[in-house]
């Protein structure tokens, strides 16, 4: 009889278990793979960029629109707009009226931060950035009037920039004046040491070249007191009314203007700015005037316009050269220094405060009595509520880049 076989063992795959996970864990990193895949499909931005971009997109879209012309508005609205906002004007008070094939804007300004000169430029410059041309321009009592138009459009651009206080709420501001004294340079001893002590926030002004102009200003510098180079320029009764050694002559051509600003500069290098001395011809001429702010725009030295001239362009051209400029508005020992005078100086400084955020006075220290003078003119202006400030620290104006 046949032997029995024994039952064969049923064999079972080695690892059986071991090799469905390791399908499990491809399938998964498949699964992955293909995810990834998706979601950073070529030329398509991950979530975190998508959120990015739609943000940007928004704020551009936002600044586009509003930069953009509303309906039956061209690029010259636009522009005008846009300057108007730049000039720190509210929208709604930038007013718009168009009649037959013209447009009319009137927009009002703060005084306290930008004035008609520059408010006038600004304008234009976004015209013209926009494709306008100027066509004229006229000036009525604190107004200006431009006139704007551009090929291919037959409207025709009237803007209208005027000071309104009923726009800008007054607001009761810090009375400040900053007094600078001329002539610095010939005087020492006590007479010098006398002026240096009246306050620290009186300005000085040096001449060039005299026997103590170096120890003034090192003198005023320990005090921390400010100083300016007090540059001769040519008056119109030249040469017969001499200005000083090294003078700015409007027949100089424009690179020995500048060489001489430089060798004063160097000469007196602590001094933040100039003023000029005499200049009623030379402020008045607008090349001679460009010269000079060249010079001092690559030193980083303001310009203050003495104002020996009714009709000089200096603070203008200082002011379109980008030049931090101020003006003179009166001169304290003028005509002469009696008590009256002063009195009528301190009235005068009054009314320029209401409607002048600051005032620049300019006097002169040739001799003991205009030490009094001007000791009793400090005394009496913070009795009247005016703080004493160096040029410098005038607010500057608020103004748009050009």
């Amino acid at each position: 009889m046949p032997k029995a076989r024994s039952p064969r063992k049923r064999k079972t795959p080695r690892n059986r278990k071991n090799s469905s996970l390791t399908i499990y864990i491809i399938v998964g990193l498949l699964c992955c793979a293909l995810i990834w895949l998706i979601i950073h499909e070529p030329g398509k931005p991950s979530i975190k960029q998508s959120t990015t971009d739609i943000d940007g997109k928004a704020e551009q879209t936002q600044q586009t629109k509003a930069e953009k012309p509303a309906k039956d508005e061209t690029e010259i609205d636009a522009a005008i707009r846009k300057a108007a906002r730049e000039l720190g004007v509210p929208d709604t008070s930038v007013k718009r009226k168009e009649k037959d094939h013209s447009v009319r804007y009137r927009i009002p300004l703060d005084r306290g931060k930008v004035d008609l000169l520059f408010s006038n430029m600004i304008v234009k410059g976004r015209v013209e950035s926009a494709g306008g041309s100027l066509q004229k321009g006229r000036e009525a009592s604190f107004k200006h009037i431009l006139s704007f138009a551009k090929s291919g459009l037959s409207r025709e651009y009237e803007v209208e920039l005027f000071y309104d206080p009923e726009v800008y709420p007054k607001v009761v501001k810090a009375k400040n004046i900053a007094i600078v004294v001329d002539d610095f340079g010939s005087i020492k001893g006590s007479l010098l040491e006398e002026f240096l002590s009246i306050d620290p926030n009186i300005s000085i002004a040096i001449f060039p070249g005299m026997p103590y102009s170096e120890f003034t200003m090192q003198q005023a510098a320990m005090r921390k007191m400010e100083a300016l180079i007090h540059v001769p320029m040519e008056p119109i009764g030249y040469p017969a009314t001499d200005p000083g050694k090294d003078a700015i002559l409007v027949q100089l051509s424009d690179s020995e203007i500048q060489r001489r600003i430089d060798k004063f500069i160097k000469e007196l290098p602590y001094c933040k700015g100039i003023n000029n001395h005499m200049g009623s011809l030379a402020t008045t001429e607008h090349d001679v005037m460009q010269s000079v702010m060249n010079a001092l725009r690559k030193h980083d030295k303001y310009f203050l316009d003495s104002r020996t001239s009714n009709v000089s362009v200096a603070y203008q051209v200082a002011q379109k050269t980008h030049l931090r400029a101020y003006q003179n508005q009166l001169f304290l020992d003028s005509p002469d220094i009696s008590d009256a005078t002063m009195q009528a100086k301190l009235d005068q400084i009054t009314r320029l405060s209401n409607s002048y955020p600051n005032v620049i006075a300019i006097t002169h220290c040739h001799n003991e009595a205009k030490l009094e003078y001007l000791k009793t003119m400090v005394q009496r202006l913070k009795e009247a509520g005016f703080n004493l400030v160096r040029v410098s620290e005038l607010s500057a104006q608020n103004l748009p880049p050009i």
